[in-house]
């Protein structure tokens, strides 16, 4: 006998064949989930947050990331972290496993995404989860080892979450005890980024409430005295105890971290990094980048479609024109921009500091789209999602035959050092260690950065291996290392040698 989910998934999976958008939607999500396994962690970004999951997880420690063993990193609160751990502890750690957790992210905010459309029309709850599936960005992170994913669900669950909270209960039932997760969403912020989470949140929000303050009374009246208590205490006993283990990470991560990186050009505080100087204003066109494909097909389509509309093109409100929608179009702007208005005047910056603003721009693509013929809607959706489709195909075809992976990522060599070794065996690195051969090898790697150091490696008992980079090939005609060690193998990057058996100890 058929169980209710059964009846549920069944009736999932035919209201899916009967919606071609939905079923590439559904498509492209499982071609990301299978091309999680098909590429090497890459240095840095991905590497070293795996790294930094897996020392917390062979420690055992739930308190303090580790940027290598024995340095702490302040650099980020734990949320990503954690639920990289659990991945590691529940399934091994592996390429997969690390980035499984930030596609469960991506796909949960997918579906805050769909119920805030839906609540609308499903046609409009249609055409924003084909924007938000199709977004370069929101595809990369879905599925990428970054703490970016984990800020934008909360930012995504805050901004859901208030919504509901400010609106009828005759036009949202049930949504009156929804503004408590709206305080919770802000703590988990506070554990995936920092204070960055709140100061998206109440910018876009207070932004809104500038062009339509009808709502401010209802803003008024929810539990501004308990919610943040709440919030707090959802964050504040990590934040406590994190300073109590490594005392100064408060100083370093307040500071530091979220005043100077971003109002300090050049910033050379950076303990685990290069501050990334840019031009002010440079936000806006990683945003145009990161809304690929639909930065490049819909000005075409509004081009060349714009009298096929179902209604006079005047009666397209401009934004903040505040009409019969009750705000819903000003929020979705104030949200979608929110990031790239605060980084606007930031020189260190990245392309996925944009990402918390796509969910909303997404729906304001639905918002917009929805009054537009659908059959050539349909079509414009349907060619932005074949190109991530095909596109996600190609990848997996030709990316292991570039050597990009080689190049990017220790994961080659450190296997070639794994079927050579013997115990005692231990793998060295001239300058400091890329952060995925610290993965790759859990950490059973040794760092020198001169002569001396690297004399003392070969006085130890057991065998050496050597990487070398590229550029550091003359070490071995010093007369110190002349003969002492045997080319293994080449790669992209570095060259792998093994210490000669003339010279090896026994």
């Amino acid at each position: 006998m058929k169980t209710m989910l059964d009846w549920k998934l069944i009736a999932l999976r035919s209201w899916i064949h009967g919606n071609p958008l939905l079923a590439l939607v559904a498509a492209i999500a499982m071609v990301r989930l299978a091309m999680l396994a098909t590429y090497p962690l890459m240095d840095t970004t991905e590497a070293r947050y795996a790294d930094i999951a897996q020392i917390m997880a062979d420690k055992n420690d739930w308190i303090t990331p580790w940027f290598r063993p024995g340095v702490p990193f302040w650099g980020k609160p734990p949320l990503s972290f954690w639920a990289t751990v659990i991945s590691f502890k529940l399934f091994g750690a592996n390429e997969f496993t690390a980035r499984f957790p930030h596609w469960i992210l991506g796909i949960i905010g997918g579906w805050f995404v769909w119920d805030l459309g839906i609540r609308r029309s499903k046609r409009e709850a249609v055409i924003a989860i084909s924007l938000l599936s199709g977004c370069l960005i929101y595809y990369f992170a879905s599925g990428a080892v970054m703490t970016d994913m984990a800020l934008t669900l909360g930012l995504v669950v805050s901004m859901w979450s208030f919504w509901l909270s400010v609106q009828s209960a005759s036009e949202y039932p049930r949504s009156g005890g929804v503004i408590w997760l709206f305080f919770v969403s802000l703590g988990w912020g506070l554990l995936a980024k920092g204070p960055l989470a709140i100061v998206l949140a109440f910018l876009a929000i207070g932004a809104w409430l500038l062009f339509n303050r009808s709502f401010f009374p209802a803003v008024v009246r929810l539990p501004w005295i308990r919610g943040p208590l709440l919030s707090l205490l959802v964050a504040a006993p990590w934040y406590w105890a994190a300073e109590a283990k490594t005392p100064g990470f408060l100083n370093y991560f307040l500071i530091g971290e979220h005043i100077n990186r971003f109002l300090v050009p050049g910033w050379n505080g950076d303990l685990y990094g290069n501050a990334h100087h840019h031009a002010h204003g440079t936000i806006w066109i990683y945003l145009i980048y990161m809304l690929i494909p639909w930065t490049i097909l819909l000005p075409l389509f509004l081009f060349y479609r714009n009298r096929r509309l179902s209604f006079p093109i005047s009666q397209l409100q401009a934004p903040f024109a505040v009409a019969g929608d009750d705000g819903w179009r000003n929020y979705l702007l104030c949200w979608g921009l929110a990031p790239a208005v605060f980084f606007t005047f930031s020189r260190n910056i990245i392309m996925p500091y944009v990402l918390p603003g796509i969910p909303a721009l997404a729906l304001l693509g639905g918002y917009y789209l929805v009054r537009f013929d659908p059959a050539r809607v349909d079509r414009l959706l349907t060619l932005g999602l074949r190109i991530i489709l095909i596109g996600s195909l190609l990848f997996m075809l030709v990316f292991p035959l570039t050597g990009y992976g080689e190049r990017k990522s220790q994961r080659s060599l450190v296997n070639v050092y794994s079927r050579l070794s013997q115990p005692g065996s231990r793998l060295v690195y001239w300058d400091q260690y890329p952060f995925s051969a610290g993965f790759y090898s859990r950490d059973r790697v040794v760092s020198v950065f001169d002569k001396q150091q690297l004399t003392a490696q070969l006085d130890q008992p057991g065998r050496l291996y050597l990487a070398l980079g590229r550029g550091d090939q003359s070490l071995l005609q010093s007369s110190e290392f002349v003969g002492k060690f045997d080319r293994i193998k080449d790669f992209r990057r570095y060259s792998l040698y093994r210490e000669s058996i003339a010279s090896a100890k026994t």
